[in-house]
């Protein structure tokens, strides 16, 4: 079932794919600096999803630095602190995207706008930090219902399990039917006995034994470890919530790059040179000043609620809906800055 997930992820990322020719009429492109075996969309893709990754792999260092300066404070203020510094170093890589690319070195416009070749640079720069982003969440998600491998029970012995608990019988005599299949921590009795071969066999068992309870164990613990951030087994997460998590993830990030790349390339920041005699272009920084803040503080809201001190206290069900409904404003804002609505 849970295949509906990266389905329905790869569903919505082809059709955001496919907008800008089929709702903006984007069919011309103008000269591109790349070489011809480096074709657009193709840089834009891959240095977003870069920079994307290089923010996810700073977060142990992140949380590493933030736990030794706050040793000894509350958990609170120590994950507060993380998600603070976390948030405002993937916004500002996300926005260090634009001009690695020089994205407003070839606008042809004063201003953002859907008629400049520049909105499709960065719509192609939002999808490849959308599908990097996406594409780790469901990895992690796999990840995790892979830690309940070992509890479930398999699909062909399910009737059996289910006629044994209608007639009073218990798990303990299912059990012991596979006890033929365990590995024997002694030699069977029609075993040939060496002086060399059985005290091998021994601790080959005994090895195995320890090995798959020190497997269990840890596998234990990671359960537990998910099931505290969740407040819930992963496996009992409906899928439609699973399904609108991660199109939520890829409509949030979309709308974030559109805001932050609109507003960035309305600020006199993105000029190379400061031209206020020019009353066309971007004068002042107000807009990035603005939007960064606001971008900054609606990341750090929705990374808290997904942090064990507030999401088994709300649900995973209540985190989804508001999680999507706040991704479907921000990418309807975005397509506002660049006028596409």
């Amino acid at each position: 079932m849970y295949t509906f997930v990266p389905l329905s992820s790869l569903l919505l990322l082809g059709c955001l794919a496919c907008c800008p020719r089929l709702f903006w009429k984007y069919e011309i492109h103008p000269p591109e600096s790349h070489p011809p075996y480096f074709p657009p969309p193709l840089p834009y893709f891959l240095v977003s999803s870069a920079l994307w990754s290089l923010a996810y792999l700073l977060r142990t260092p992140i949380f590493a630095l933030v736990s030794s300066v706050f040793d000894g404070f509350s958990p609170v203020l120590v994950t507060l602190a993380f998600n603070v510094l976390h948030v405002l170093l993937y916004n500002v890589f996300r926005l260090s995207s634009l001009p690695i690319l020089r994205i407003r070195d070839a606008m042809q416009h004063d201003i953002a706008t859907w008629h400049d070749p520049a909105f499709y640079r960065v719509w192609w720069v939002a999808l490849g930090w959308a599908t990097i982003d996406v594409a780790v969440g469901i990895w992690q998600s796999y990840t995790q219902i892979a830690l309940y491998r070992n509890v479930m029970v398999p699909e062909d012995r399910v009737p059996q399990v289910l006629a044994q608990g209608s007639e009073g019988g218990s798990m303990t005599n299912l059990l012991s039917a596979d006890l033929e299949e365990a590995v024997p921590l002694s030699p069977r009795a029609d075993t040939p006995k060496t002086t060399n071969s059985v005290p091998r066999t021994l601790d080959e068992a005994i090895r195995a034994a320890v090995d798959q309870d020190l497997e269990q164990l840890m596998n234990l613990k990671e359960r537990e470890d998910v099931e505290e951030i969740y407040g819930l087994p992963v496996i009992k997460i409906p899928v439609f919530v699973s399904c609108l998590q991660r199109l939520d993830s890829i409509l949030l990030s979309t709308g974030i790059t559109l805001t932050l790349s609109a507003s960035y390339l309305n600020s006199s920041l993105s000029l190379l040179v400061p031209k206020s005699n020019v009353t066309h272009l971007p004068s002042t920084n107000r807009p990035l000043l603005i939007a960064f803040p606001c971008i900054v503080l609606l990341n750090l809201f929705l990374n808290l609620i997904y942090t064990p001190l507030i999401l088994p206290r709300i649900g995973v069900h209540t985190t989804a809906y508001i999680s999507f409904l706040l991704g479907l404003g921000t990418f309807f804002t975005g397509l506002g800055l660049w006028g596409a609505l």
